[in-house]
């Protein structure tokens, strides 16, 4: 509804690009598809569209006008394949480019203070999606059950005050605190015992990946493309989406400290070289 009305205020393009490309699904593909002429169009695709409350048969003729529709993950390009938002024979795999060594930098950037809490993080953009309402209903679990702990929540969005006043009802200002969009999220991520992701749907889960790059110990809830990337009880821990398999699990990290160091040498393992094949990807994409 929003498209069909804004599109009529919306002018096009005059000039003719070489390329142009939608690097979100909605109104920026909408836009690309209709507005912008371009010799050639690419669209990416970030998220579990089907879950984001994206219909088949609205997106169809937009994502027919490309030369080029890439998914984030492996994952997300079978779902993507298997429907029929897009034609599969023009759907390609490009993973975000992760340029590891300015992460590590970033981190060290400035210092949280910790006291003698468990610290965990959390970071993603504060709306429905990323799952802080099961974050604070997980915190009320762990206090009840007498961890002295501190979560941050970083990032911005829609559902801050609401997340704010879950927070107060629940008596857990100590325990929780917001600390809003940050320019540089690594040092938080960096201060964590344990990194915890609460997403309800991701397209990748591109924090879970820059978490293990600082070698934290995750707990993740079970979307459908987490299992891209962790290897329940290998690399980090798989969680049901409820507030109560989330407490438990990280209350498993918690106590057994052998585990969490199992975890975090696995990460040490780990090699991202998205900023090495990636960029070819795109560019070899983008010139054909």
């Amino acid at each position: 509804m929003r498209w069909k009305t804004m599109s009529q205020v919306y002018k096009k393009l005059e000039k003719e690009y070489d390329v142009a490309i939608a690097y979100q699904q909605g109104f920026p593909t909408y836009y690309v598809a209709e507005k912008v002429s371009a010799k050639r169009k690419c669209a990416w695709v970030n998220v579990d569209i089907r879950s984001a409350g994206y219909r088949e048969l609205f997106n169809r003729p937009f994502y027919d006008k490309m030369d080029r529709i890439v998914a984030v993950s492996d994952a997300l390009y079978q779902m993507l394949a298997k429907s029929d938002f897009v034609n599969p024979k023009i759907l390609k795999t490009v993973y975000d480019i992760i340029n590891v060594d300015f992460i590590k930098k970033l981190s060290h950037e400035k210092k949280i203070q910790k006291e003698n809490e468990f610290v965990i993080t959390t970071v993603g953009r504060c709306v429905f999606q990323k799952g802080y309402d099961l974050a604070v209903e997980a915190a009320l679990l762990l206090n009840q059950r007498g961890l002295l702990f501190k979560w941050y929540f970083v990032g911005g969005g829609d559902q801050e005050p609401i997340i704010k006043q879950k927070i107060k009802d629940a008596g857990l200002e100590e325990y929780i605190e917001m600390v809003g969009m940050q320019p540089n999220p690594y040092p938080y991520m960096a201060a964590a015992d344990v990194y915890v992701q609460t997403s309800r749907f991701e397209g990748f889960g591109l924090t879970l990946n820059e978490a293990r790059i600082l070698n934290k110990p995750v707990v993740s809830t079970d979307f459908p493309v987490v299992f891209d990337q962790i290897r329940d009880g290998e690399n980090g821990l798989i969680c049901q989406m409820t507030p109560e398999s989330i407490a438990e699990k990280i209350m498993i990290l918690v106590n057994d400290k052998f585990l969490r160091n199992k975890l975090v040498e696995a990460t040490k393992l780990e090699v991202n070289t998205t900023s090495e094949t990636e960029p070819q990807k795109v560019m070899g994409m983008l010139l054909q």
